[in-house]
């Protein structure tokens, strides 16, 4: 919610997020409400969490998303949905030319509809920085980055979104070919602010500051020419 009002997205406009801040800044609890309105409008909600997925209600882990809690299981979730992605644009060939997307796969085709699904890579620089890795782990990181490259590129016409989170977007953390592809970038509190002009833009650094370092939940997003917002707390997430 900003000053004047609630912020939206159009997620078959601008399909893929960044959500970054400092432990505290309230990043889980945007991305807890991102997924409950994802839920209810019908997505598939994949969760990519390599700390178990403490963070989300048993009842989302165990039933209404899936959870990727390990190197290993995320790779393979990705490379089915990159699999998924193939298909869905086969489908979207054989129609014809008037199908260039999901949403007119599903006018034209209403009794064969596609889902839209939702991609959470939660702290997503455990997943793809190679820092120190050996070289097993380099491999299955670096085909992750691949898959999640192939999904940024290429997932929004296919009606596959991209929720990425994490605590410094530098380099390592985040290859330029996905963050090139993530539209919509909200930025919370951050201890180290250098990193601010390349995610939202050089002139922005200054209205950043306006962030209260004590206001969890607070963020600046570069929808609009750049607004400020207060995160829902949802409270009964079961």
């Amino acid at each position: 919610m900003a000053l004047d009002g609630p912020v939206n997205v159009d997620l078959s406009v601008m399909a893929h997020m960044l959500i970054c801040g400092s432990t505290g800044s309230g990043k889980t609890y945007q991305i807890l409400g991102l997924i409950h309105q994802l839920l209810e409008k019908g997505y598939s909600v994949y969760i990519l969490n390599m700390n178990g997925g403490a963070d989300y209600p048993r009842y989302w882990r165990e039933v209404r998303c899936h959870l990727s809690p390990d190197l290993d299981t995320i790779l393979d979730t990705l490379t089915h949905l990159c699999g998924m992605r193939a298909y869905r644009q086969q489908r979207f060939d054989e129609v014809g030319d008037r199908c260039k997307d999901i949403r007119d796969y599903n006018r034209l085709n209403p009794w064969d509809r596609m889902n839209r699904v939702a991609v959470i890579c939660d702290e997503l620089a455990e997943m793809t920085d190679q820092t120190g890795e050996d070289k097993a782990i380099k491999e299955k990181k670096a085909a992750i980055i691949r898959c999640l490259t192939e999904l940024a590129r290429l997932g929004r016409n296919a009606g596959m979104t991209l929720v990425c989170s994490l605590q410094r977007a530098d380099t390592e953390a985040i290859p330029g070919k996905i963050r090139n592809n993530l539209d919509v970038r909200m930025v919370g509190r951050c201890a180290d602010t250098s990193l601010i002009p390349s995610l939202l833009g050089a002139g922005k650094t200054s209205d950043f500051a306006a962030i209260p370092l004590d206001v969890p939940g607070r963020f600046f997003c570069n929808l609009d020419g750049g607004i400020i917002f207060q995160g829902y707390l949802v409270r009964d997430l079961e």
